[in-house]
């Protein structure tokens, strides 16, 4: 009898097994149906370009592709046309300025880290006289290696040493960025140079030979050149360019400072040591970072020239007036007849209307 039903239950046990077999298949393919739809919810599309990645949450693609060996600089990030324009009312001789710029780059990456290219950055201006005239401000040719431990950088020929101009012209009217830029002429603004530079996450050192002359070639009356800036904290930064040889030497320095997300701090001391500058600007952004107040100095040791302005600057059209008082201006040294400007021996109020702008790529802010 208990035989009996030892094998009643071995048959059901079989019985429920089998039944059960065809259940639990089920179950496990909806389980990884149910696992693969959430692990679609969280994947993400990436979208890439030379310098950019972003994110789309909740779109599925196959893996992105590996990077390419050998890439060619995109259109956007090899070139660049910005306008500088004004209409500067004062000294007895307002003047309308123009100043356009064209900046070329092309370049070609290799594996990611190694980059080689050309550089031109060309003003056309008429600040000086009533005539256009030309000016390189770069052109070059360089190479950079980007490593584990920071960047290490190559260039032969015409360049701005430290890159600061383009933070500085933000906030300044377009009389003094050409001021600066031509009449003070500073030296980390390079007329034939050739530097090897490496650049950290917080500090960058360069050294190399520069001469004091345009065009090509090697007269050998040149200085040797240290490059350097250092990061202390995260809003400040200290900087400039050293020169010497055997007779003479030169230090230009500067501070870029952010004391908090809307102020701004910028200072430029050149020529210490000869006929020294000092230039001082402060920015202050208002209407939710749409604006920005800024106040701007400069004096130039012995009887050089001078002065102070306030303005206000419209960060998206780019467009800013400006006010205020200059003294031995070196545009207002001659009326437009070309015959001495008897203002300029004295303080004299000006007012400023201009606009400040880079044209393309659109997309890009200055």
């Amino acid at each position: 009898m208990k035989s009996h039903w030892v094998i009643k239950y071995f048959l059901l046990g079989i019985m429920a097994t089998a039944l059960a077999g065809p259940v639990v298949a089920q179950n496990n393919r909806q389980n990884r149906k149910k696992s693969k739809t959430e692990s679609v919810a969280k994947d993400t599309l990436r979208v890439q370009t030379l310098t950019h990645t972003s994110p789309v949450i909740g779109v599925h693609v196959p893996p992105v592709p590996k990077k390419k060996k050998f890439l060619v600089g995109h259109v956007d990030d090899s070139y660049r046309v910005d306008v500088n324009a004004a209409a500067n009312m004062g000294a007895g001789t307002p003047r309308a300025i123009f100043a356009p710029v064209i900046v070329a780059n092309p370049f070609v990456r290799f594996c990611d880290k190694y980059t080689v290219g050309a550089h031109a950055n060309i003003m056309l201006h008429n600040f000086t006289g009533n005539n256009f005239s030309p000016v390189v401000y770069e052109m070059y040719l360089g190479g950079v290696a980007d490593t584990k431990v920071g960047k290490f950088e190559i260039k032969i020929g015409k360049f701005i040493a430290v890159n600061f101009d383009n933070d500085f012209s933000k906030y300044t009217p377009v009389h003094d960025q050409l001021m600066t830029n031509i009449h003070f002429a500073p030296g980390w603004n390079l007329k034939r140079a050739a530097t090897f530079t490496y650049r950290g996450q917080e500090a960058s050192f360069g050294l190399g030979y520069a001469e004091n002359h345009d065009g090509f070639g090697i007269d050998g009356d040149g200085k040797i050149v240290m490059i350097m800036s250092q990061n202390i904290g995260e809003y400040f930064q200290i900087g400039g360019t050293i020169q010497f040889n055997k007779t003479d030497s030169r230090i230009d320095s500067y501070i870029d400072w952010a004391p908090t997300y809307r102020n701004i701090v910028f200072i430029r001391v050149t020529d210490i040591g000869g006929r020294a500058m000092f230039y001082g600007t402060f920015g202050h952004a208002i209407c939710d970072n749409d604006a920005t107040i800024a106040l701007n100095g400069y004096v130039q040791s012995g009887d050089g020239a001078r002065g102070a302005n306030i303005g206000f600057y419209h960060t998206k059209s780019g467009a800013y007036i400006a006010t205020g008082a200059t003294y031995h201006d070196p545009m207002h040294g001659t009326n437009m007849d070309g015959t001495p400007n008897p203002q300029y021996d004295k303080w004299s109020p000006f007012v400023e209307i201009g606009i400040k702008k880079t044209l393309v790529p659109r997309a890009r802010t200055r």
